[in-house]
């Protein structure tokens, strides 16, 4: 555990909603895309109109956008807690882009950006997580996170194993057409659930992307290879017809 959640380890985390004061809540999201190195560019560029996406669909009202130097876990988590202590909101949606392992999602550097510890600050909420999630031992450990009987998580998108990623340098040579297209792949993993999909209906969605990208025809193998496995391994974890609430 870092030295920044040692210090606040013993934050209370009960819901605002349990303090008879509290009224009125605002629903809200998070959005966290850093780009670390070739692979991750890619995702980073294409996370750039997922808060224009939230904010026009109407289901949240705040979007918190933790971009390049703010996508840390510091600032994370203090926009979530404060956020969600001061501000009366909860947030019910998170869409991360980050390398992964089993411990969460990761800074290029190896420092931890997502963690169970923050995971807590969400209110039943689904995640989308553009990582490669190993085993899936993280999303697992997630979706099992209650406070005061409240489920922090009810589901997770994302990929088992690798999220596969060809590095944009190759695309300026052989693809020039696809990191658009692979933009719009990832788009649907908010725009899919934003419609009113479910969880599950979300995943079959993405799924559907991927392997519409193998009919554009100036794709390269390589690049049918990503795309054919990245169709292989989005899943989900936690409750299949969960929704944004």
């Amino acid at each position: 555990m870092s030295t920044f959640l040692r210090a606040n380890h013993d934050i209370d985390h009960t819901s605002p909603t349990e303090d008879p004061k509290v009224t009125l809540m605002s629903r809200a999201a998070i959005v966290v895309a850093a780009s670390h190195d070739g692979p991750t560019k890619l995702v980073r560029k294409a996370a750039d109109r997922i808060p224009d996406l939230l904010r026009k669909a109407g289901v949240v009202q705040d979007v918190v956008v933790c971009f390049d130097s703010k996508a840390n876990l510091r600032n994370v988590y203090t926009e979530l807690y404060t956020k969600r202590r001061k501000k009366n909101s909860v947030f019910t949606f998170g869409f991360f882009a980050a390398h992964g392992s089993e411990k969460g999602l990761h800074e290029r550097s190896g420092r931890l950006l997502l963690e169970l510890q923050t995971c807590r600050q969400f209110d039943k909420a689904v995640l989308v997580l553009c990582s490669c999630l190993k085993t899936g031992k993280f999303p697992e450990k997630v979706i099992e996170l209650h406070i005061e009987g409240r489920r922090c998580v009810r589901a997770v998108i994302g990929y088992e194993e690798k999220m596969g990623v060809v590095n944009p340098s190759f695309f300026n040579r052989f693809d020039p057409g696809y990191p658009k297209a692979f933009g719009e792949v990832i788009e649907c993993h908010v725009s899919a659930l934003l419609a009113g999909k479910s969880v599950v209906e979300t995943v079959e969605a993405i799924r559907k992307e991927w392997y519409q990208l193998l009919t554009y025809r100036h794709l390269s193998q390589r690049s049918r290879l990503v795309c054919s496995y990245n169709a292989g391994k989005i899943r989900s974890w936690g409750e299949p017809k969960a929704k944004i609430p």
